[in-house]
């Protein structure tokens, strides 16, 4: 017998498992309406599963090493179960808790986060608005809505408007297309959603482990597409779509699901979606397409809940053949990545190379999902057949196994990373500058490397070791960093590596300026530059050499002695549109050993051409020829390339060489380069650039990093006698240069260069001062927020920080207020 309930908001009241028969004395088992979830019709197993799903799918496990992105992503469903209950309650406190939880996801250090859970609840709030059965009034729902995304915000502003503020003073103030299109899902690696590592790139077994490092052959990293919710998640969001009801939420989900996966295409959209996209304010200083995946898996995550429980609602004969649809389905997909797997993958081979373990179902790359597949239907099997306590137990065993196959085996189970306390000690490098220095407040250090991140990291004291080390480093890792900074410390990238080496040149005051007394440097036989690669039966260093070249810039570098007939360079142009064809980029004089100077020149068109030559805008009013390309690459909607220039000359013994830009504008990345020989068929790959030795002194030189000290580097605090103000554009030239406009040499311990920029048109007139006599200067205090200084000087004068000029720093001498200026670019 069946007892009748009286139903509140739609829902029932008891919890158990009711064992009903029909006429035939058949019976089934189906769960009381009572178990589901008062706000979005779920079963408890279902919302379980659903969890499961979400919270141990691809994209959350993928980012365990991003801890804001996924403690931010953490709060898109307690945001939809505020809106929820104000759908169906209206109470208060849920505008309360609501804009609690957009203030916590804000904070937790991603906007990008509360931004796609904007875009959710957007979506959540117009369904339950257009489609849904209304609970309350709709302009109390609106009302209470509106209330709870104001306060949330205003809440947030207490970070949200610094954060502006910062973000304005980065590359992320206006991000160029190329920045945000970056980190796209490619098409093809949706793949990855069915064999989660069909290319590879698992960092234990039994997957495939290359000896040598990563096995993966994708165009894009793993956690890229990292959308894996589980076949077993597959067949019941299935399932939840061909048993949808009407007004069903399901709906929803689906379209959620569907164009949050368009939208991490980013720039492989056709028709140029992504460049409209990219017009859209706030959306727009976003990169990474490929987080939408956050949608996506909790999307369906939610279908396969849903899918779960409708499974269990359903009458017997309906309950087969939607399990069968959903089972079949799946079925056909994992079926076709299978063939796809042994038989055709080879076409999807870009840049990297399919190793040749990879292609046989044997392999655990396809084994482990085939198998997952098999007991992912046998479990759904057992729960429709017997419905009970231990067919649940099954289904859920199945689901964390399914979601494992992906999770326990990525990259946050690498050795190096559980072996993180051995770490913690001060390296070799560290120890010799703390006993070296007393006061670790006084000096600043920069490390550089061709692979800093890899064997050599503690070595190095690389971003963000140096934190807790107690150094102040240069480097950092950090994706809000300043343009200004960035631009003086060798354009640092968002990963703290000096991508342009001539800032260690002797005529860069750059380093000089932001107190760098020492430079680590990894040794180039310390990594894998030993490596090399033959291209046109010339040997290359493996590892990128990435000099990069720009107006002005001076590169000397040494070679083992050997006889040569040519150089032989792998390059690219960038912003470089505007160059005709023959225009001299580089001037390289080789120095033989018996006294011989041999001069070459690089020229546009001939030897080398802009990257980004096949983009659409650049193709249309680009002024010179395209270079013979040697490598291509592909990029949101095109290729990139890189151009081989062979420049042939005398056979001579080559000891060293120099390299200077004479182009007016542009820049040219030298990737490679290499002396041939043609008469004996050998090569000899050019590692790096030499440190001057009027500039650095090299300290330390044990194990694979050594420590240069620099002579130029200035002290924390320094009086000037000189101010001079000038353009932007000058004063960035002047401290990269080391000359000022006049010809005259720049010597930051005696001028300041002010901005006139800085001025905003308006007159302005300069403190009075003269000659530095008899400073002294002393720091009390050092702290991130108050910086207190013991200085006098007999004349007036004008006091120089090696500290970061921002808006909000106020400075009192003798407890009277004085003004603030942004000198050298970047000082104050």
């Amino acid at each position: 017998r069946c007892a009748a309930v009286k139903p509140s908001h739609g829902m029932a009241a008891n919890s158990r498992w009711t064992r009903l028969r029909n006429g035939s004395g058949n019976s089934t088992r189906e769960r009381s309406n009572q178990s589901l979830s008062p706000s979005v019709k779920l079963s408890k197993l279902g919302a379980l599963v659903a969890a499961i799903t979400f919270s141990f799918g691809g994209f959350m496990i993928a980012h365990i090493g991003h801890t804001s992105r996924i403690a931010a992503a953490a709060w898109l469903p307690f945001v939809l179960l505020a809106i929820e209950k104000l759908f169906q309650e209206n109470k208060w406190r849920w505008v309360c808790l609501g804009a609690l939880f957009i203030f916590l996801q804000f904070i937790a250090g991603e906007p990008q986060m509360l931004f796609f859970t904007a875009l959710v609840s957007g979506c959540y709030v117009l369904f339950s608005l257009l489609i849904r059965e209304q609970q309350i009034a709709r302009w109390k729902f609106i009302l209470s809505g509106a209330v709870m995304a104001l306060c949330g915000s205003l809440f947030s502003c207490l970070l949200l408007l610094p954060a502006r503020e910062l973000q304005a003073q980065g590359e992320r103030a206006n991000m160029a297309y190329e920045h945000f299109s970056a980190f796209s899902l490619p098409p093809k690696q949706v793949l990855a959603f069915i064999f989660p590592y069909f290319f590879g790139g698992a960092a234990q077994p039994p997957y495939f482990q290359a000896p040598w490092g990563t096995s993966f052959w994708g165009e894009a990293s793993v956690n890229v597409s990292a959308g894996y919710v589980g076949l077993l998640g597959l067949m019941l969001a299935v399932i939840a779509i061909v048993s949808v009801q009407k007004r069903s939420l399901v709906w929803l989900w689906v379209f959620i699901a569907a164009a949050s996966l368009i939208l991490a295409f980013g720039g492989y959209l056709p028709f140029h979606i992504n460049e409209y996209l990219h017009q859209i304010p706030g959306y727009n200083v976003f990169r990474g397409s490929y987080r939408h995946l956050l949608e996506f898996t909790f999307a369906m995550a939610m279908l396969a809940g849903t899918g779960l429980t409708r499974l269990a609602e359903l009458e017997v004969k309906k309950k087969w053949r939607t399990l069968w649809i959903g089972v079949g389905t799946v079925g056909l997909l994992v079926l076709f990545t299978a063939i796809f797997y042994c038989q055709f993958a080879e076409k999807l081979v870009t840049t990297a190379i399919r190793l040749k373990e990879f292609g046989h179902l044997s392999n655990a790359e396809a084994f482990i999902p085939l198998s997952v597949f098999c007991l992912s239907a046998i479990a759904l099997l057992i729960f429709v057949r017997w419905q009970n306590s231990g067919a649940a137990a099954i289904v859920l065993v199945i689901v964390l196994l399914d979601v494992a196959s992906f999770g326990w085996f990525y990259e946050w189970r690498n050795p190096e990373i559980k072996e993180m306390s051995s770490r913690l000690p001060d390296a070799p490098t560290v120890q010799f500058l703390k006993s070296k220095e007393s006061d670790l407040n006084s000096f600043r250090i920069v490390s550089s490397g061709a692979t800093p991140f890899k064997e050599n990291y503690e070595f190095l004291d690389y971003p963000n070791n140096s934190i807790m080390r107690g150094l102040q480093s240069v480097n950092g890792y950090d994706v809000l960093r300043l343009s200004r900074v960035s631009s003086l410390a060798g354009d640092l990238d968002e990963e703290g590596k000096v991508i342009d080496t001539s800032a260690f040149a002797a005529e860069h005051h750059g380093f000089d300026l932001f107190n760098v007394k020492y430079l680590l440097r990894e040794k180039p036989h310390a990594t894998n530059l030993a490596a090399t690669v033959d291209i046109q039966g010339i040997k290359f260093n493996e590892l990128p050499l990435g000099l990069k070249n720009s107006p002005g810039s001076h590169f000397e570098m040494k070679v083992a002695k050997a006889p040569a007939t040519e150089i032989a360079i792998i390059s690219s142009l960038a912003n470089s549109g505007d160059l005709k064809d023959g225009t001299p980029l580089l001037n390289i004089k080789l120095y033989g050993s018996n006294g011989k100077v041999i001069e070459r020149q690089l020229l546009t068109g001939r030897d080398s051409s802009e990257w980004a030559y096949d983009r659409n805008d650049v193709k249309a009013s680009i002024k010179h020829s395209r270079a013979p390309v040697i490598e291509s690459w592909d990029v949101a909607g095109y290729q990139g390339h890189r151009y081989l220039a062979r420049l042939n000359f005398e056979r001579t013994e080559i000891e060293r060489i120099e390299i200077d830009y004479t182009a007016a504008s542009a820049e040219c990345f030298m990737m490679k380069a290499s002396l041939f020989d043609a008469t004996t068929k050998s090569s000899s790959p050019i590692s790096g650039v030499e440190m001057p030795s009027q500039r650095w002194q090299m300290i330390f030189n044990e194990g694979p990093v050594e420590i240069y000290q620099n002579k130029n580097a200035m002290p924390r605090a320094w009086f000037v006698k000189n101010l001079l103000v000038q353009s932007e554009a000058d004063t960035l030239k002047a401290i990269k240069e080391g000359k000022l406009n006049s010809g005259e040499s720049f010597d930051p311990a005696d001028t300041a260069l002010l901005e006139v920029e800085d001025f905003g048109g308006r007159p302005y007139s300069l403190p009075p001062i003269g000659e530095v006599s008899n400073p002294a200067i002393k720091i009390v205090k050092y702290t991130p927020n108050r910086i207190v200084l013991d200085a006098s000087n007999t004349a007036a004068s004008f006091l120089v920080l090696s500290e970061i000029y921002y808006r909000g720093w106020d400075v009192r001498i003798d407890g009277k207020k004085a003004p603030v200026y942004r000198v050298n670019h970047t000082l104050r």
